[in-house]
């Protein structure tokens, strides 16, 4: 009998366990943590049919704003290793580390994927005296403090504010003006003098005239906006790409990021998903777990210069 019982334990151990065989056999949530209409929330909302039909099983997107996307990441931190809650973020959440408005950064959870890219552009109204980068950057090292240049406060856009500050010497006065579409807003209404939402915000505008592109905080030219340099082709080192991609709690298995990067690999070269992005000025970037962990650290690298050139110094939190 004792010989039986141990060969059953042996083979039960070489049997998967019908959840692990399983994954997933229920919905999965995805939290993206800013508001419904945003870049990150585009992006997940057009890849999501696609992601469902590769996996077999439903997406629920919930928007969770709040203090620079820490809210919503929060809680995909303190969920169950289990595959079935997970964040859909992007630059911010290493920012708002690094600017000590969260207190966990991305190795706090598990990188998934990368999904699509989009691109920061500093932007004036067509009819702004800064024609030029150089125009805008001469001026605010004349009149320090003085060029109202609107952020959302703690967030990425914030960060790159500040990353072009500590690259050229120009000195702006950051004024909090929200997400994109309410940046956008600010320059139309000439509530501020500079700022740089996302160009799936301005590109309508850019097109009828009543905007005018400066510089791409990205790494490479945008969809729809080619005529538009980066600020590296420009000599200043202050791109800040806005990474989207997936992510779990600490100690998701194995099999599990394999089988969700998987689905997003092939979402991703969708073509009609790869069309949606592009007339939104976004672009698809799939990454796997190795190739997005090495983005996110050179990232991170780029990011923790520039915040201790803008003496902002972190603390952070473990479970």
């Amino acid at each position: 009998m004792k010989f039986f019982m141990n060969l059953l334990a042996a083979l039960c151990l070489l049997v998967p366990t019908a959840a692990q065989a399983a994954y997933p056999d229920r919905p999965i949530k995805v939290i993206v943590p800013f508001a419904a209409g945003g870049s990150t929330d585009v992006i997940m909302r057009t890849v999501a049919p696609y992601i469902e039909k590769e996996i077999g099983q439903k997406i629920g997107i919930v928007n969770v704003e709040g203090a620079s996307g820490s809210v919503g990441a929060m809680q995909v931190f303190q969920a169950p290793a289990d595959g079935y809650t997970l964040l859909c973020g992007q630059t911010s959440m290493l920012t708002a580390y690094h600017m000590n408005v969260g207190k966990f950064t991305w190795d706090s959870l598990t990188p998934i994927c990368n999904i699509a890219d989009f691109d920061l552009i500093l932007t004036v109204t067509s009819d702004s005296k800064y024609k030029t980068l150089n125009d805008l950057l001469d001026d605010a090292k004349k009149r320090p403090d003085q060029i109202n240049f609107g952020v959302n406060m703690g967030a990425g856009a914030h960060f790159a504010g500040i990353a072009l500050g500590v690259a050229t010497g120009a000195d702006f006065h950051f004024v909090a003006a929200g997400g994109d579409a309410k940046r956008t807003t600010a320059i139309l209404g000439k509530h501020v003098d500079v700022s740089h939402p996302g160009a799936g915000a301005i590109i309508q505008y850019v097109r009828t005239g009543k905007l005018r592109p400066l510089a791409s905080f990205g790494l490479k030219r945008t969809p729809g906006l080619e005529d538009v340099p980066t600020l590296a082709e420009l000599g200043y080192d202050a791109s800040v790409p806005f990474l989207n991609g997936l992510y779990g709690p600490a100690g998701l298995p194995q099999d599990i990021v394999d089988k969700i990067s998987s689905a997003v690999k092939k979402a991703v070269a969708n073509e009609a998903f790869r069309d949606v992005l592009n007339k939104a000025a976004m672009y698809p970037d799939y990454m796997d777990q190795e190739a997005f962990k090495a983005a996110l650290l050179k990232l991170d690298a780029d990011l923790y210069r520039f915040a201790r050139a803008g003496k902002l110094i972190p603390s952070r939190m473990t479970k």
